[in-house]
């Protein structure tokens, strides 16, 4: 019996900040990640072996635009992309020509894009007023793939997708008070089933 492994693993992160003027700023990020792991199982006894392959990949970007009109009141719009990629195989490499080897696989894939508005006002008391909209977009995609000599166990795919709308505002007292209040309302609209 011989085991032989494989692991890779790399990430990165980048942020850049701006001032572009006495009001405005620009902040920008990214992330990327990627996992590896490949695993082979001989046995020569029994004349077959067993591949297995697992590869993560992730990667996110984020840009935020901050403006201050006022010294009371300042907007931020922020924009963000993320996705998340799995993908598993296996082979049943089995030494024998006349029978077919099996084996299949099985993907994933997760994406999500947000799109973010807030407005803030802060009042001479020092109490602050927020309000703002939110757009969240979801995907999930799957693979299912399954083969043997004798039947397919398996042959799915899919994926499924989400819309999100949100407006929302709060109230917070100032932090000077003695006793403080922060309230909101949030309202959501979700487009699959047009429930809100």
């Amino acid at each position: 019996l011989r085991v032989t492994d494989a692991f890779n693993f790399w990430a990165t992160q980048i942020k850049y900040s701006a001032k572009l003027s006495e009001r405005d700023q620009l902040h920008l990020a990214g992330l990327f990640s990627e996992n590896s792991f490949d695993n082979e199982v001989r046995d020569e006894m029994r004349e077959q072996s067993h591949i297995d392959s697992i590869a993560l990949q992730h990667q996110g970007w984020k840009a935020k635009w901050e403006r201050r009109w006022t010294s009371r009141w300042q907007t931020a719009l922020l924009l963000t992309t993320t996705n998340y990629d799995s993908d598993y195989t296996f082979t049943q490499d089995i030494f024998d020509p006349q029978r077919q080897d099996g084996g299949g696989s099985r993907d994933n894939e997760i994406t999500e894009q947000q799109l973010r508005f807030s407005s803030i006002y802060t009042t001479t008391q020092e109490q602050q007023v927020e309000a703002g909209y939110q757009f969240t977009r979801y995907e999930n995609d799957f693979l299912i793939l399954e083969q043997d000599e004798e039947v397919n166990l398996a042959n799915q795919s899919g994926g499924v997708e989400s819309r999100l709308h949100t407006l929302y505002g709060s109230y917070r007292s100032s932090e000077q008070a003695n006793t403080g209040i922060q309230a909101g309302l949030r309202a959501n609209y979700y487009t699959n089933d047009g429930e809100l």
